[in-house]
């Protein structure tokens, strides 16, 4: 909890939801879900690399300072997933005010665009499909209005890069956890 509020909250980053409840009580569905966030590797720390750099084997704990490697994708750590959307419903289905939790589970492709500089060499993108990732997440849902919803939730995911695209030909794998805390509003459009 010491780093949540170590950026401003207003750098740009989004999620973007598309979602179908099957269901005549519609406590079942289906997500479609965009994820932008963004990351920095720590530069000035040790890190284990494996690998081959000029023709060279390496397999040791590195420091890794800016002239060396540098890895971002601030212009996209984006999560394409696929969610299973399960709801309960805790007030009267009826009413006209509706509250909800709704837990999602899913997966997908990562698809940044990496930013990297090795070695004096300069790589900035393209968007590539990288790795995947999976996730989970509970939202608080509510809606005020018949068609208008906000919700509140936090999404927990596993990412595994196994090829971002680095300078010339290079590639680099790499896997963490990220949690995001998701403040949403949104229509909902009966079909």
């Amino acid at each position: 909890m010491d780093h949540l509020l170590e950026s401003p909250p207003t750098v740009p980053q989004y999620v973007l939801n598309v979602g179908y409840l099957f269901n005549n009580k519609h406590d079942l569905g289906i997500e479609v879900s965009w994820d932008h966030l963004k990351y920095i590797v720590s530069d000035n720390q040790t890190m284990h690399m494996q690998g081959t750099i000029r023709g060279r084997d390496y397999n040791l704990d590195t420091l890794v300072t800016p002239g060396f490697v540098h890895l971002e994708h601030t212009n996209g750590n984006n999560y394409l997933m696929i969610s299973l959307v399960k709801r309960l419903t805790l007030t009267n289905p009826q009413a006209h005010r509706k509250l909800s939790l709704l837990f999602k589970a899913g997966g997908g492709g990562l698809v940044p665009k990496a930013d990297s500089d090795i070695m004096g060499g300069h790589n900035d993108g393209p968007f590539r499909l990288s790795g995947y990732v999976m996730g989970v997440s509970t939202n608080l849902h509510y809606e005020p209005f018949k068609y208008f919803f906000i919700e509140g939730g936090v999404k927990g995911a596993f990412v595994n890069y196994t090829a971002i695209k680095l300078v010339n030909d290079g590639r680099a794998r790499q896997t963490f956890f990220s949690v995001q805390y998701i403040w949403t509003a949104g229509i909902r459009v009966p079909l």
